[in-house]
């Protein structure tokens, strides 16, 4: 558990399209679903493009509208192998530490 007071160094990505934003184990405290004129989604993947689905936002048809979600009063989202970030009719910034 975060404690007031505690200090967090936290990286961040953009991502246009799907791919990895880190090898070897993290914790995502932050997501951001960025949705296009289509409805699509963004996942969180941890093992690669085809590894364990950890958490799925649903993003709708409506171009530039975003939904954040903040993990950080808890322990986040913990990935133990990496961070792949797999996008549809989507873009996403993700915050890790």
């Amino acid at each position: 558990m975060t404690r007031l007071g505690t200090v967090r160094t936290l990286r961040g990505a953009y991502l246009g399209s799907s791919g990895q934003v880190k090898a070897g184990s993290a914790v995502v405290v932050n997501v951001t679903a960025i949705a296009t004129a289509t409805a699509g989604y963004v996942q969180l993947r941890d093992g690669g493009a085809s590894g364990t689905v950890v958490y799925r936002v649903e993003t709708p048809a409506s171009a530039g509208e975003s939904t954040c979600v903040y993990f950080g009063d808890s322990e986040g989202l913990r990935f133990l192998t990496d961070i792949y970030v797999e996008l549809s009719n989507a873009a996403a910034s993700v915050a890790f530490e």
